[in-house]
């Protein structure tokens, strides 16, 4: 369990630390990230041991978010674990398009990381990734992610280096004078 819990804590704070310095291409990480864990963790644990929710909902930390937890989750750990995978597929598709559904898909994002929080010890340091994910959340975004990539290509194609300031500010972008 400790052993998890650096490993996951190491690697929610360096992703937290790269949405501050790096916000436009985290967006597009933070995205990846909900996705694979989406299909792959809640992919694998729905097809081979949808009972895990359950005894992740029993280790809860808070009594009375245990109870609620178990309550919901008996209910089919099969379905609850599918209901998280779509979240979070959603959650991702979302967070790579433009605009106001990247701000939703954020915003989903934070509450699905805080509504894990309290499940668990090893989950904890999802709390530290809402953190960069409400830094996210404040910057504008009227490019898709994919769009942004292209931007960015273009720009390296073309050779375009140096100062900030004399680059050519992206489509949807106004340069502030």
């Amino acid at each position: 369990m400790t052993a998890r819990l650096l490993i996951w804590g190491g690697f929610v704070l360096v992703l937290t630390v790269a949405c501050f310095w790096r916000p436009r291409p985290m967006r597009g990480a933070i995205a990846l990230l909900f996705l694979l864990l989406g299909l792959g963790v809640h992919g694998a644990v729905v097809a081979w041991d949808p009972q895990r929710y359950l005894a992740l909902a029993r280790g809860a930390l808070i009594p009375f978010y245990r109870d609620l937890a178990v309550a919901v989750v008996q209910v089919s750990p099969r379905h609850f674990g599918l209901g998280l995978l779509a979240c979070e597929v959603l959650v991702a598709l979302l967070i790579i398009g433009s605009g106001t559904a990247v701000k939703v898909g954020l915003g989903a994002g934070i509450v699905f990381l805080v509504g894990l929080t309290p499940l668990g010890v090893e989950v904890l340091p999802n709390a530290l990734l809402a953190v960069g994910l409400v830094h996210l959340l404040r910057q504008d975004y009227p490019l898709s992610a994919l769009g942004e990539l292209r931007q960015w290509r273009r720009a390296r194609a073309a050779g375009v280096t140096g100062d900030p300031a004399a680059r050519p500010a992206p489509a949807g972008y106004r340069r502030s004078r």
